[in-house]
């Protein structure tokens, strides 16, 4: 990670991120859940979140625990905020949850500051190659008609990206589980940096690219769309 008021990208999107290999990624398939925080000032946010992170790796030895995105151009959710928080399945989620939580009231003097504001949105991952530290992520939110079609989709892009440049993006396709109906899945195509993610979108002018954008819509229907920044570092 969530976002449209991701009320999450909840979730996104999309934590506990380093880059971790390919091999290591594509055999995970995580869960996320997000929510918003649409009202709060960026840098108690961060602060809060960064100071979280830090006692939740001193205490269990786990990289991030929380990612705090923004919408950088995102329509209505432009300057939200959304946490998310990730962990390999629903049986391990709401530990993760819990812990943050835990560690959130234990690093702020105001706790309610930071509880969860609007809906929060719990996503599986169907297909993930993983995310990158400070990623700048164009997310999209669809509702799918074909989901094993939509999956071979997200591979083929994979080949495609890989055949022209873009080894470094990352493509993760995550279905929803909980929390949301107007869309039954969200994209997230990560980048390193703000430059990589500039790349990409001059990308989807290329001709190179024509013919897999235009056989998206017999899959799905776009309900939104935006680049989101993790401004956690």
């Amino acid at each position: 990670m969530t976002l449209r008021t991701l009320k999450v990208l909840a979730s996104l999107l999309i934590i506990g991120c380093v880059a971790r290999g390919a091999t290591d990624d594509q055999a995970r398939l995580p869960v996320i859940v997000g929510s918003a925080y649409p009202n709060q000032a960026s840098g108690s946010l961060v602060s809060a979140i960064s100071r979280t992170d830090a006692a939740a790796k001193a205490s269990t030895g786990r990289g991030r625990l929380m990612r705090l995105y923004q919408g950088v151009v995102a329509g209505p959710d432009t300057g939200k905020y959304y946490a998310t928080i990730e962990a390999d399945s629903f049986a391990d989620i709401t530990a993760a949850t819990n812990l943050a939580h835990k560690l959130l009231a234990r690093e702020t003097a105001d706790a309610a500051f930071f509880t969860w504001h609007g809906g929060s949105v719990a996503l599986k991952a169907e297909y993930y190659e993983g995310d990158y530290d400070g990623e700048w992520v164009y997310l999209t939110f669809a509702h799918v008609t074909n989901d094993p079609a939509y999956l071979q989709a997200m591979r083929d892009g994979r080949v495609l990206f890989d055949a022209h440049g873009l080894k470094d993006i990352k493509i993760n396709l995550y279905k929803v589980s909980l929390g949301r109906s107007e869309v039954t899945h969200e994209v997230a195509i990560c980048a390193p940096t703000e430059e990589r993610i500039h790349a990409l979108m001059d990308a989807m002018s290329a001709p190179w690219i024509a013919g897999w954008l235009s056989s998206l819509p017999k899959m799905r229907s776009i309900v939104s769309n935006g680049l989101y920044h993790d401004i956690v570092p």
